[in-house]
C-alpha cells in the first residue's frame, strides 16, 4: 500500500539510516522502467508494422494491398533512385526516375488465378501514365493469387496460362506477393544488397517473373 502523502513537507527532511540511499536506488528504477517502457514500445510498434506488411502482401486485396506492394517497390529500388508512388488518379503504382515514369505497376488480389482482365487494367493504367507522344513505359502485374488460401494450397501457377501468353508476348512483367514477401526479406537481412540486378530483372521479364518464388524459405523454423 502507497504511503500516505505527509500535510507537512518539512518532515521529509527527516530521515532514518538507509532512506536516503534507498530513496536514490527507487528513483534509479524508476527511471530504468522509463527507458525500458519506452523500448518495449518502439519494438512494439516495429513488431507490429511488420505484421501489418507480412499479413498484408500474403492475404491483402485492394487499396491496403497497393500500399504494401509500393513500400516494398520503394524500400527494394530506392537506392537506384527511383521513386514509387501511387499513380494519378488510379489504383495503381507509378515507378519514377528523375520525374520521368520509367515502369507502372497494377495489384490486384483475386481469389483465384489472375487472369487477362487483370491485363487488361494493367494496360489500362500504362495509357494513362503515358508521356504525350512517348513510348509505353515498362508493365509489371503484381498478383496475390488465391488470397484465401495458405500458400502450402495454393495452384502452382498463379496466373492462367493465356494471362502468361499475353504477358510474354506484350513484354509485361507477372510477379507475386509471395515473391515481393521474399524479395524484403531477404532485403532485411542483408542479403540484398545491389538492387541493380532486381530491377534489371523485372524491366527485362516478359512474362512470369521466375525469381524469389520459395514461399517455404521463410517459414518459421
Amino acid at each position: 500500500m502507497p504511503r500516505k502523502k505527509s500535510s507537512t513537507r518539512w518532515i521529509e527532511t527527516f530521515l532514518l539510516p538507509g532512506m536516503g540511499e534507498l530513496l536514490e536506488k527507487v528513483r534509479g528504477l524508476d527511471g530504468e522502467l522509463a527507458r525500458l517502457r519506452g523500448e518495449r514500445d518502439a519494438l512494439a510498434r516495429e513488431l507490429a508494422a511488420g505484421q501489418r506488411l507480412r499479413d498484408v502482401l500474403l492475404t491483402g486485396q485492394g487499396t491496403p494491398l497497393v500500399e504494401a506492394v509500393g513500400r516494398v517497390l520503394g524500400e527494394a529500388l530506392g537506392g537506384l533512385g527511383l521513386n514509387v508512388s501511387r499513380a494519378d488518379r488510379t489504383d495503381g503504382l507509378a515507378i519514377r526516375q528523375a520525374g520521368k515514369v520509367v515502369a507502372a505497376v497494377t495489384v490486384r488480389g483475386p481469389l483465384g488465378q489472375a487472369r487477362p482482365a487483370d491485363l487488361r487494367r494493367l494496360r489500362g493504367l500504362l495509357e494513362a501514365v503515358r508521356p504525350p507522344g512517348g513510348k509505353l513505359p515498362k508493365g509489371i502485374l503484381v498478383a496475390n493469387a488465391e488470397r484465401k488460401r495458405d500458400q502450402r494450397q495454393r495452384a502452382v501457377a498463379p496466373f492462367t496460362p493465356e494471362a502468361a501468353q499475353a504477358a510474354q508476348e506484350e513484354g509485361l512483367c507477372l510477379l507475386t506477393t509471395v515473391q515481393l514477401f521474399n524479395i524484403v526479406c531477404e532485403l532485411r537481412r542483408g542479403a540484398l544488397k545491389d538492387p541493380r540486378p532486381l530491377w534489371d530483372d523485372l524491366r527485362a521479364t516478359a512474362g512470369v517473373y521466375h525469381k524469389y518464388n520459395d514461399w517455404a524459405q521463410n517459414l518459421r523454423a
